[in-house]
């Protein structure tokens, strides 16, 4: 698996999924049978849904205290915080001039909070 940051982890889950960059798709990628990780900068309560359909969340910016972090432990959640390095672009992310878009699968590590590539592609 090839690395592609790491943020802070705010749960004690580790995950696999697609990423996908709304709420809407967390919930509609879910309902096809999709394991799936939600990127945003930050959650709201109106994400809550999305996070119970989702095995993983990552955002941005937040902390500990953060709605992600307290949600993605109460619906026991992989969770990586403050991965500041990740910039949401139209149909993906930007990870140190790297392009990655939107259906990768990744691996949510909740011991060092690396986010890793699968498959390595």
């Amino acid at each position: 698996m090839k690395k592609l940051t790491e943020g802070q982890v705010a749960s004690e889950v580790s995950a696999t999924g697609i990423i996908v960059l709304s709420s809407d798709e967390a919930i509609r990628r879910s309902k096809m049978g999709e394991k799936v990780i939600l990127i945003k900068e930050f959650t709201q309560p109106e994400d809550t849904v999305a996070i119970e359909h989702s095995v993983g969340v990552i955002t941005i910016c937040g902390g500990l205290t953060s709605h992600a972090s307290i949600t993605a432990r109460e619906f026991k959640k992989a969770c990586i915080i403050n991965v500041s390095d990740v910039k949401i672009q139209e149909g993906g992310i930007m990870i140190n001039d790297n392009f990655y878009p939107e259906g990768i699968k990744v691996f949510l590590d909740r011991v060092i909070g690396g986010i890793y590539l699968k498959n390595g592609r």
